[in-house]
């Protein structure tokens, strides 16, 4: 099925804001996991690092 116009922008946006919820929830568990201190940075580095490839195109890798 082929979505067009208005129906395609709707399905993409939906499609964004999942993956920010996912992408979020990953942060705040790896996060909390870490012991907050010591998890904090590497759960950004990896948060922005993915936000960075979804951007240029690459929508295709592994998150977990």
């Amino acid at each position: 099925m082929q979505l067009h116009g208005l129906m395609k922008v709707f399905y993409q946006a939906g499609v964004w804001v999942i993956r920010l919820v996912y992408l979020n929830l990953l942060w705040v568990g790896f996060t909390i996991l870490g012991l907050v201190v010591f998890g904090f940075m590497p759960a950004t580095v990896s948060l922005f690092a993915v936000l960075r490839q979804w951007i240029h195109g690459n929508e295709d890798m592994a998150i977990l």
